[in-house]
C-alpha cells in the first residue's frame, strides 16, 4: 500500500475508496485483505498552536464480521516527514543554506525562524 500521498483530497479520497481496492491492499501484520477502514486524521501542531492535517490513519478491522488484527497504519502527505516538527520544504531550505555557504546557525534560522539551533544538528544526522 501506498504510503505518501500528493495532496490531503488524493489521501482522503483513497481513504473513502478502501472497498474499491480490497483486493489489491493487504495488511502487512496479519495479510488479511478486506479489512481496512478509514479511522481518521492525523495532526501536527503548528509554532502558533493551530493543528494542521498532516495523514490520515487505516485501520485493519477486527469488528463487524472483518477479519482483520486491529493494527493502525499511517498514511502521510509527501510534503510532511512523518517524525519531524517541520515540512520537507523547510529541510531543503536548510540544507540549500548550508550548500550556499551559510554557518548552520544561520542557515537554520532562515529554514525555521528560530535563533537556537540545536535541533539543526539533529537534521545532519
Amino acid at each position: 500500500m501506498k504510503v505518501f500521498y500528493k495532496d490531503m483530497e488524493t489521501l482522503h479520497q483513497f481513504t473513502l475508496e478502501l472497498g474499491f481496492h480490497e483486493d489489491a491492499l493487504q495488511c502487512k501484520n496479519c495479510a488479511a485483505c478486506n479489512a481496512f477502514v478509514s479511522h481518521g486524521f492525523i495532526y501536527k501542531k503548528q509554532h502558533n498552536g493551530d493543528k494542521k492535517p498532516v495523514g490520515k490513519r487505516v485501520f485493519c478491522s477486527n469488528r463487524y464480521g472483518k477479519s482483520g488484527c486491529g493494527c493502525t497504519l499511517r498514511l502521510y502527505l509527501a510534503a510532511d516527514i512523518p517524525t519531524l516538527q517541520y515540512s520537507s520544504i523547510h529541510l531543503f531550505i536548510f540544507l540549500s543554506a548550508l550548500i550556499a555557504g551559510l554557518n548552520i546557525q544561520k542557515a537554520y534560522q532562515k529554514a525555521t525562524g528560530t535563533l537556537e539551533p540545536r535541533n539543526a544538528y539533529r537534521w545532519l544526522l
